[in-house]
């Protein structure tokens, strides 16, 4: 006995990769947008710790013989790049470094603040064992927030603390 194929009607198919890839695609690319966004944070927030960390290890050691200045141009210079990144990083009061109070930061939960905070230079007076503290402060903005729906800036605050080796 001879089995006949069963007829199934032929179901045409014709464009139905391209429905999918119109559905599938604005999320893998706002994935791959969010990615990439998180990855600059990532680099901006790393790139800045380690600039304020060199900096302080520099202000610790040379509290005798260097200036803010001094302490700012290393920090700018390992800023590199992301120094574009942080907005303004270069304005008055953004870039600190500071000897801390000893008695706040002896608190329970520690507070760091300068211990004299109107005079600029004061960190070139911490005793020996005591913090020096390197803050920046500026805002990060996103270049894909209104579309991420993300906030249009973050607020950064980086501080890097150092024992003092020198005085």
């Amino acid at each position: 006995m001879r089995t006949l194929p069963a007829k199934h009607p032929c179901r045409r198919r014709n464009g139905a990769a391209a429905v999918e890839f119109a559905v599938v695609a604005p999320v893998v690319i706002l994935l791959l947008m969010g990615i990439f966004e998180y990855g600059r944070f990532g680099f901006t927030m790393a790139t800045c710790t380690g600039a304020a960390r060199d900096a302080a290890r520099y202000a610790a050691v040379h509290t005798s013989d260097k200036t803010s200045t001094d302490v700012f141009a290393i920090l700018d210079n390992r800023m590199g790049p992301a120094k574009s990144q942080v907005r303004n990083y270069n304005a008055a009061g953004n870039r600190k470094v500071y000897w801390v109070d000893p008695t706040e930061f002896a608190k329970t939960p520690p507070v760091v603040q300068p211990k004299n905070p109107g005079n600029v230079e004061d960190w070139k007076n911490t005793p020996f064992g005591d913090k020096v503290a390197v803050e920046i402060n500026g805002t990060f903005h996103p270049v894909m927030a209104t579309i991420l729906r993300a906030p249009a800036s973050f607020t950064l605050k980086i501080r890097e603390m150092v024992t003092c080796e020198a005085n």
